[in-house]
């Protein structure tokens, strides 16, 4: 902590008179506490987390399932045994899902929807010999609007038998919102391959699992957020300016741009004091946490840790939040001293 003289404040003084006493000074010591933050994963549903420059969003999407008697009926008749793959192409049901409780609305801008294939037959649909290569066509909608329109080529992804793999899709600049459902259509061309087992009851299965996007606007009711604790070095105050104390309070600076509201609650360690209360307001704000000097005598002399935690509240429209955001606080201990003996 670094400590900080502003100066004599000369109290007394009226008008032009001529004083009959000499002046009282009051010495003022403040002490810069180190800069502390809240970030904004703490301020996300439990189903979005920050992953590099996007929120990364899970969903809650079903799974959609075809055996490969449903999709290749050419296989059909060569159920157990061992044959030249047949061609074939399918189109699967339709995978329908919309963004998890809590997210009003995302923001797509270099922006993914990650989605899981397991491939449970004896061949890779899109890679079924040495040189023939199938393709996998994706459309994706947000109501009406189309956020994804690709082809996954077998020359360039491979989804090996039995295993599961996990495929990112390009989506499409825009904004989604929970009002729309979102469809993801896809339709596999698999051609003639190398000879395999044919067992009709293996299953292919999809899976959207979650999304990249670059911002969002969240809910956030009675959200229980922590601020990372601060040190207040106290510890070389020496005795002679703890017993001239005669005032003072704890500056909170904040600086938050996430636009929640609520009381925090700052916690002493040891817990020579009481806690104390602070409000959180959108924007820059400054209050001052007033201490009595009794309490102000149990914190000099000490090395202090202080933790600042409690429930937070957004507007009913929610609030628009992207990653990498950091609400700062700063706190500062103001002091005013007495020139008087207080022996």
């Amino acid at each position: 902590m670094k400590k900080l003289v502003l100066g004599l404040l000369a109290l007394g003084l009226a008008g032009c008179d001529i004083p009959t006493e000499p002046p009282i000074f009051e010495p003022r010591l403040v002490f810069d506490a180190e800069r502390t933050t809240l970030s904004v994963s703490q301020l996300l549903p439990t189903s979005v987390s920050v992953q590099g420059n996007s929120f990364l969003v899970n969903l809650s999407a079903t799974s959609v399932t075809r055996t490969l008697g449903e999709i290749c009926p050419p296989c059909a008749p060569f159920n157990g045994m061992t044959v030249p793959k047949p061609a074939f192409t399918a189109t699967l049901p339709t995978a329908t899902f919309s963004l998890p409780a809590g997210v009003r609305s995302a923001v797509l801008s270099n922006s993914v929807l990650n989605v899981q294939f397991f491939n449970g037959f004896s061949f890779d649909p899109i890679r079924p010999s040495a040189t023939a290569r199938g393709t996998i066509a994706v459309r994706i909608t947000a109501g009406a609007t189309v956020i994804a329109d690709t082809t996954l080529s077998g020359t360039s992804l491979a989804l090996p038998p039995g295993q599961t793999s996990t495929v990112p899709i390009a989506l499409r600049p825009g904004t989604v919102t929970n009002a729309s459902s979102i469809n993801l259509d896809a339709t596999i061309t698999s051609p003639a391959g190398d000879p395999t087992v044919i067992n009709t009851s293996a299953q292919f299965r999809l899976t959207p699992l979650s999304a990249l996007v670059s911002s969002a606007i969240v809910d956030v009711l009675n959200r229980n957020v922590s601020v990372t604790q601060v040190a207040l070095d106290l510890a070389d105050i020496d005795a002679d300016v703890i017993d001239h104390v005669k005032s003072g309070a704890l500056v909170v600076l904040m600086d938050n741009p996430f636009g929640v509201t609520g009381t925090l609650t700052l916690r002493f360690t040891p817990a020579v004091v009481t806690t104390k209360a602070v409000q959180i307001a959108p924007g820059s704000t400054t209050q001052r946490v007033q201490f009595t000097q009794a309490e102000l005598r149990q914190l000099l002399g000490r090395s202090v840790i202080v933790n600042i935690s409690g429930p937070v509240n957004a507007p009913g429209t929610g609030v628009n939040l992207s990653p990498g955001q950091l609400a700062n606080v700063t706190l500062r201990l103001d002091l005013v001293l007495t020139s008087a003996d207080t022996n």
